[in-house]
């Protein structure tokens, strides 16, 4: 999945790249291989668990992840202006403070970074309840947000930011999600921005 949306949207991790809310390492560990001495790699998660985790995927994608720590999205001890790019892999909507992330975010990028949300959540207002009750997780923080809120937590920090629908089914957590993605992948794109889909965003220093 990660390889489809960076060929769709014509993503660029080259160069400094930080991940936040990175889990396990999965995506950090494939782009480490993807994008060999193109890439200098950053990878953090709040959990020391999926840090140390993370060494499994090197040895599968048999690389070694440039730098790795224990840290918040919300307080971020790097230098400023030091990265290139920063993402978050379907792991934004689970940040406490979004807004604060997100300044974090922008206080480290170069002038003309980028930061890239990828596989966020979005729901209308008007269907909020009714997609909480299908994708609530006990005792998981997480939060959905509605294309408009996306648009005002980014504009709000960077000078160009781009949303896209992600109706990719492949590599869905279940068959139910599968079988919904495949479901809006055959419906006309503007009718999109009214159902539940996941996006991708790209927004630029």
């Amino acid at each position: 999945m990660m390889n489809e949306i960076i060929e769709k949207y014509h993503l660029d991790f080259s160069g400094t790249t930080l991940e936040l809310g990175g889990g396990y390492g999965v995506q950090a560990a494939y782009l480490k291989a993807k994008y060999g001495d193109n890439i200098i790699l950053h990878y953090s998660d709040i959990s020391l668990t999926a840090v140390k985790t993370s060494e499994r995927f090197e040895e599968f994608f048999k690389v070694e992840i440039d730098h790795k720590y224990v840290m918040q999205s919300e307080l971020i001890p790097l230098a400023g202006e030091s990265f290139d790019c920063v993402f978050f892999f379907a792991a934004f909507h689970h940040i406490q403070d979004h807004s604060r992330a997100l300044e974090e975010c922008r206080r480290i990028l170069k002038k003309g970074g980028r930061l890239y949300l990828l596989l966020e959540p979005s729901c209308p207002k008007y269907l909020q309840g009714l997609f909480n009750r299908h994708t609530r997780r006990d005792h998981i923080e997480e939060e959905s947000f509605s294309r408009k809120e996306y648009a005002a937590l980014l504009k709000g920090q960077f000078s160009t930011v781009a949303q896209h629908n992600f109706t990719g089914y492949y590599n869905r957590e279940s068959r139910r999600s599968l079988l919904y993605y495949l479901f809006l992948s055959l419906l006309p794109k503007w009718l999109l921005r009214f159902l539940p889909c996941s996006q991708v965003m790209v927004a630029v220093k």
